[in-house]
């Protein structure tokens, strides 16, 4: 289990002892992409390391045991499997494991989700955020000249 820079480890620690379990692992400082990389799914609450394993091609479980409207919509969009009560994890789990054709049905989704965040990716993104920055710098020296104009032909009583 990948903790949350911001969850307490003595907690988890004390479940896992509760269950008496060795098969799992508690980390917190750790190269988040390695471990992503290493999976065979995410499993996520509400977090943008589920969209961070999409770009990795990872199949993506959401959990939202609120009965709130999930913050992101990866499931809502298709994106990834949605999972709203406790007992739907495990089967979860085990479809996102054992079923192609699912994982199938949810790459395009998926690809589109990436796409609407973060953009096409194309290996062109620090083309496009130069660009950005370009076109913001001339729109603030154009803002920034009309101002002064304005100041100079404003008459001043």
């Amino acid at each position: 289990i990948k903790l949350h820079p911001f969850e307490d480890y003595l907690m988890y620690k004390k479940i896992l002892k509760e269950i008496d379990t060795k098969d799992i692992i508690l980390v917190r400082d750790i190269d988040i992409f390695a471990l992503i990389e290493a999976s065979v799914l995410l499993m996520t609450i509400n977090s943008t390391v589920g969209l961070e394993a999409m770009f990795l091609n990872k199949p993506v479980i959401t959990i939202n045991l609120w009965k709130r409207k999930d913050t992101l919509p990866f499931a809502e969009r298709g994106a990834a499997l949605g999972v709203y009560k406790s007992e739907e994890i495990a089967p979860a789990i085990e479809r996102l494991l054992r079923d192609n054709q699912l994982k199938e049905k949810l790459e395009p989704s998926r690809k589109e989700l990436i796409s609407y965040y973060v953009g096409e990716l194309d290996g062109c993104s620090s083309d496009r955020v130069v660009n950005l920055i370009n076109k913001m710098s001339i729109a603030s020296s154009k803002q920034r000249y009309i101002e002064k104009t304005l100041l100079e032909e404003t008459p001043v009583h």
